[in-house]
């Protein structure tokens, strides 16, 4: 099986989970099953994620890789 591996600042992972922890907080209190969305964005100059639950927060310039 393949991976994409996307390497993340501590504070990207920091706010990655944050933002991963409070949709499932606003799931389990709503009693819904919103669910979120990850987002590589990349241009041949740059790479970005993207983090998409009631809206899409930019967690800035990542690497990536295939393997």
């Amino acid at each position: 099986m393949k991976k994409i591996i996307i390497g993340l600042t501590d504070k990207q992972y920091e706010e990655l989970e944050s933002l991963i922890n409070r949709t499932h907080q606003t799931d389990l209190e709503n009693e819904t099953l919103s669910g979120y969305a990850l987002h590589l964005n990349h241009t041949p100059i740059d790479s970005w994620l993207e983090f998409e639950s009631n809206g899409i927060t930019d967690l800035g310039p990542v690497n990536w890789e295939i393997e």
